[in-house]
Order: structure tokens, then C-alpha cells, then sequence
């Protein structure tokens, strides 16, 4: 019997959006199990938007690891799901000394389709191999989108925010930021994109990124024919959440956000440049697209973080607007 589990995956937003079906499928298979999650400090608000998890943990730094280790011995765990699959997170299982399983990160796979663009034996998705991890308890689990349930308080936040305000009204989002600087969309694109889709929805965008990202959005904002409607920059991820749920639409770099607008269901199309879906992190549902123009040289890096070697970044630069907006389309129809 499975009377306590916990769920290992420190990082990153995306990664860990991408968790939440596991989470369910567990709770759906050992319906009065408590589930637990440890991940890091920071990404603790993304676990609040689960609706499965009893406990939730983090780590913080390496060297005060004593006493979590301490904390999570005392629950008595039956089962650990390690979807990390690191060696910090061996190290837990090894203390923890109870029953164990791991996904794959398919390492050798994701490294052939960066050194040799091979398409022929392409790692499966990040949820697959999520899912293949719970194989062995006999749970045959399918993918499905994330479900995040946007906090109330949230929610009511970004109410306010637009009451009175410029924010009024329908919108859509502009997800210019990225971890690396090589996997932001050119400037360019970014604008004219915006011309095209004033035209043919009449909405006008919103930048959202990170704090950090407040100064390129604002460089950005200055290019526009028009300027965006607002710029949201907050590390808060339930009031990210709930302004990527009530807009129209969003276009995202390949990025943890486009995982949190397909997990609050709102249509987003994310834009693969230097990465690429082969890889295994495209968004997920009916409501999730992606595009990239499969370019020889993509994907040039497991990250994105690899500098660009050609006289231009054609992974973007052969984007077409008219292709963007017609999966929009799509999406907004189903």
C-alpha cells in the first residue's frame, strides 16, 4: 500500500508545469495517499497551484540539506518518484532508503539531435518520460495538458490591476522573455507580429517576463507602432498565472510560460528558435501549438544558450508572420 509519496523536481517552471499530470495520475491511482513535492525554494508558488499535493518541501542549499533530510525521513515515504533524475536528487533517494522510481532523461537521444539533428529516433516528450516512470507501478498513464488552478487571491490582484487602468478590455500576451539572450525572438519580429495581429483581432499586447527582464520589455515596448497596453513583471507565478489566463491569446518564446498558459488553458502558440519541439518541451492540448522553420543547424543547443555561428539567426529570422497568425486562428476556433 502506497500511504505517502513524494515527488522530486527542483527546477524549472516549465519542467515542473509539466509534472503536474503525474501528480494527478498518482492521486487518480492511490486516491488516499498523501503526495508530497520537494523542489526549490523559489518555484514553492508554482506547487500552490496544484490541486493534489498535501505537502510540499523545499531545498534551499546543499550544505543545510541535514535537516530536510531529517524532516522528510520522519513522513515515512513509500514511494519516491524521482522526475529529476540528478545527482542531488539520488543522493535524497539514497538517504531516504525507501522504494524508488526515476524517469530517463534520454540523454544520448536529445544529444544526437543537437550534434546530428537526427529526427530518426527522437527522444520522446518530457510527460512521456515523466510517465514512463510510473510503467513500473503498473500505472499506464497518457499525456495530458497540465491543469494549475490560478490562486483567488491572484486573481483578484490582477482585477484591480486593470481596473482604472490602460489593461481594460481584451488583450493578448507577448512572452518576449527567455533564460538565455539566443532564445529571444529579434525585435523585429516581435513588431511586426503585433502590426499584423492589431489588424486582423484589434487587441493590443502585454509584455510579461520576469523582474529581471523589465528593461529589455521596456526597450522592446519603444519599437512598437503603438505601445503594448502594459508591461507585467513579476516574480509573484500565481499573478503571472492569472494574467496569462485571462488574456485572448499568447505568443511565447519556448519558455516556461508558454507550459503556463497551456496549463491555465488560455491558446499559445511558443516560437522555437535555436531549441526545437524534437527535443521534447513543446506545450501540451488543443490549445498549445508551436513553430519553428527547421532550420539544418536546430537545435544548435540542448538550452538555447549556444552563440549563433551564421551571419544571421534564420531560426527566426525565416519566421512568417502569416503562419503565426493562421495557428492562432486554429487554436482560437477549437
Amino acid at each position: 500500500m502506497m500511504n505517502r509519496i513524494l515527488v522530486i523536481r527542483f527546477s524549472s517552471v516549465g519542467d515542473i508545469v509539466l509534472t503536474e499530470p503525474i501528480v494527478r495520475t498518482l492521486k487518480t491511482f492511490y486516491p488516499d495517499a498523501e503526495i508530497s513535492y520537494l523542489t526549490k525554494a523559489r518555484f514553492l508558488p508554482l506547487l500552490d497551484m496544484f490541486a493534489h499535493l498535501d505537502h510540499r518541501y523545499s531545498w534551499v542549499e546543499d550544505r543545510d540539506s541535514a535537516g530536510l533530510l531529517d524532516t522528510l525521513r520522519q513522513r515515512q515515504f513509500d514511494l519516491v518518484v524521482d522526475l529529476h533524475a540528478g545527482i542531488r536528487s539520488a543522493r535524497i533517494r539514497g538517504a531516504l532508503g525507501v522504494k524508488t522510481v526515476r524517469a530517463k532523461k534520454e540523454w544520448f537521444k536529445r544529444i544526437a539531435s543537437v550534434k546530428l539533428n537526427a529526427v530518426a529516433g527522437k527522444p520522446s516528450h518530457a510527460l512521456e518520460r515523466y510517465l514512463a516512470a510510473l510503467k513500473e507501478l503498473g500505472i499506464a498513464g497518457k499525456p495530458e495538458r497540465p491543469l494549475l488552478q490560478v490562486p483567488e487571491g491572484a486573481r483578484a490582484w490582477w482585477q484591480n490591476r486593470r481596473t482604472g487602468s490602460a489593461m481594460v478590455g481584451g488583450y493578448y500576451m507577448i512572452a518576449a522573455g527567455a533564460a538565455h539572450a539566443t532564445k529571444r525572438t529579434p525585435e523585429s519580429l516581435w513588431v511586426a507580429l503585433d502590426r499584423s495581429i492589431r489588424n486582423r483581432f484589434g487587441i493590443a499586447p502585454i509584455l510579461i517576463g520576469s523582474p529581471t527582464e523589465h528593461d529589455y520589455l521596456t526597450r522592446l515596448s519603444e519599437r512598437f507602432d503603438e505601445p503594448p497596453t502594459g508591461i507585467v513583471t513579476e516574480d509573484d507565478i500565481g499573478r503571472a498565472a492569472a494574467a496569462i489566463g485571462s488574456a485572448n491569446f499568447v505568443v511565447s518564446n519556448d519558455s516556461g510560460l508558454a507550459h503556463l498558459a497551456s496549463a491555465v488553458d488560455t491558446p499559445v502558440v511558443a516560437l522555437f528558435g535555436p531549441t526545437h519541439p524534437i527535443l521534447g518541451f513543446a506545450p501540451l492540448g488543443d490549445h498549445s501549438d508551436f513553430y519553428t522553420v527547421d532550420e539544418y543547424c536546430s537545435p544548435c543547443s540542448l538550452h538555447g544558450d549556444r552563440r549563433c555561428h551564421r551571419s544571421e539567426r534564420f531560426c527566426f529570422t525565416k519566421m512568417q508572420v502569416d503562419t503565426i497568425i493562421a495557428k492562432l486562428k486554429t487554436l482560437i476556433s477549437r
